[in-house]
């Protein structure tokens, strides 16, 4: 285990790379950090989405991952106008899907799920898509003197509150929808 003195996010990230994610790792997680209880269950949970479910049927079948290859052009171009249209959000939030700038623990799961509804993928795809690494935008990297490195993913709250919203429009974003004005 880790140093109790860690952040939520430091601690999220290491029991998401744990290989045995099971009931005895979460509880020894809780126990030694129960200021992030409810953090890391939820991240427990989500994580336990993304595992292939099997059944007596499946059994010595190899199962695939969760395949998020059409989940970058679910969240670009048209599509990306489509969404943001559909939801009333702002189309920043949609390019921040399809970029993973989001670290994926802090993301509301209503937001996830309208999210993946709108784009037409499954909420597991667009999760094991936001835990895949972060790479510079195409465009930048081409700009870019040295080689581009994974840029680090910020918390939704941070980039909401960079957004330049009042308190009523973010409440919306999270609660349902940003109201853009348009009907």
């Amino acid at each position: 285990m880790m140093p109790k003195n860690l952040t939520k996010e430091d601690v999220l990230r290491s029991f998401s790379i744990e290989e045995d994610q099971s009931k005895e790792t979460l509880d020894a997680y809780l126990k030694q950090y129960p200021q992030f209880a409810l953090n890391l269950i939820e991240l427990s949970l989500e994580l336990e989405l993304l595992e292939p479910r099997s059944s007596d049927a499946d059994e010595g079948v190899e199962t695939n991952p969760i395949d998020t290859s059409q989940v970058k052009a679910a969240l670009s171009g048209e599509n990306a106008k489509g969404i943001a249209k559909e939801l009333g959000f702002p189309r920043a939030v949609v390019a921040a899907f399809r970029d993973r700038v989001f670290a994926p623990e802090t993301l509301p799961q209503s937001l996830v799920r309208r999210t993946a509804s709108a784009a037409s993928i499954g909420k597991a795809q667009l999760l094991a898509y936001l835990c895949m690494p972060t790479h510079m935008p195409s465009g930048l990297s081409m700009k870019a003197t040295g080689k581009p490195e994974e840029m680090e993913k910020i918390s939704f709250s941070d980039f909401v509150a960079d957004l330049g919203l009042d308190e009523t429009q973010k409440a919306r974003l999270y609660d349902g929808g940003y109201d853009n004005g348009s009907n």
